[in-house]
């Protein structure tokens, strides 16, 4: 275990985590598509969320065609709408699901995480400084969870003298 999270091992295990969360999130939205299958395993989840927060047959063919023509203008109102709709149906469901299954709410907490610590490396890759913050705000609770202490208050003190920089130090 000592030697588990050095060098390529980091990368590795990083990528089985984006890997799982990806996996449980198809699995989450297969949940908001409807099916004709009565013996369908989902239907009693279904049964459970409210019925308006469930895509439609035309909610789901447009995501279909946006995926299948890989459309990157989704600035346009429908598809704006669609995206908007399906992040909402699946924050229900993941509410429905944490407080309802012990299990689920294991897994909704993992992909949280895994989601703090993709925000995290696409800020750092990308310079994008608010990003930056915001995660590492985040992260200060996953170090305290685990153990570190010191990486948690570190990176509070890191973060209060990085948000006080714009008056100590107008000139940057």
């Amino acid at each position: 275990l000592a030697s588990m999270l050095h060098g390529k091992a980091v990368a590795r295990a990083i990528r089985a985590h984006i890997l799982t969360e990806s996996a449980l999130t198809t699995l989450l939205i297969k949940y908001l598509i409807p099916t004709n299958n009565d013996m369908d395993q989902g239907n009693s989840i279904r049964n459970g969320l409210d019925s308006s927060i469930m895509l439609n047959d035309i909610d789901v063919e447009e995501i279909k065609r946006i995926h299948m023509y890989n459309l990157s203008d989704i600035n346009t109102n429908m598809n704006a709408n669609v995206f908007q709709k399906l992040e909402i149906a699946l924050e229900e469901l993941k509410i429905y699901l944490s407080t309802h299954y012990k299990t689920a709410n294991f897994w909704l907490q993992q992909m949280k995480y895994v989601n703090i610590v993709r925000n995290f490396i696409r800020a750092s890759r990308t310079g994008d400084w608010h990003l930056y913050f915001i995660t590492l705000g985040q992260m200060i609770n996953l170090f305290d969870a685990t153990g570190d202490r010191n990486y948690a208050k570190s990176a509070h003190l890191y973060l209060q003298i990085m948000q006080q920089l714009p008056e100590s130090h107008s000139w940057l």
